[in-house]
């Protein structure tokens, strides 16, 4: 199925103040739609839009949810980095912790203190969830 128009339905309703409807009309469809979700954020260079589809995609929480969410964990932009960041916390999975230890020894920026730190309270996070 393709899902590219309702996904522009469904963020043309969240421009419009509208974000619960859009966000559970989106949560509503199959997880099948995360891969144009993903595509869908990539497209868009509205950062309130972005962050309306990230909402989403990590409420799926699915291998694909994981994927997009190392990728952007790996971003050059900060900004992506830390979304990325929130979201594998929010999904709070043994994958996500993984994903986050993985980053503590191999991210480009591990060496950046706030960063790491960032790492590290992101771990303390998922495991508290986890237990």
């Amino acid at each position: 199925m393709d899902y590219g128009s309702i996904i522009s339905d469904y963020v043309a309703i969240a421009r419009a103040g509208r974000d619960d409807e859009a966000f559970h009309g989106l949560i509503d469809l199959t997880a099948d739609v995360v891969p144009e979700l993903v595509q869908a954020f990539h497209k868009s260079s509205d950062t309130e839009v972005q962050r309306f589809l990230l909402d989403v995609i990590v409420e799926y929480r699915v291998p694909a949810s994981l994927e997009f969410l190392t990728s952007l964990l790996y971003s050059s932009d900060s900004r992506l980095s830390s979304a990325g960041l929130e979201g594998l916390v929010k999904i709070s999975s043994a994958e996500a912790r993984s994903v986050v230890q993985g980053a503590i020894e191999r991210h480009p920026r591990r060496q950046d203190r706030a960063f790491s730190l960032e790492l590290k309270q992101a771990i303390a996070d998922i495991e508290w969830t986890l237990s």
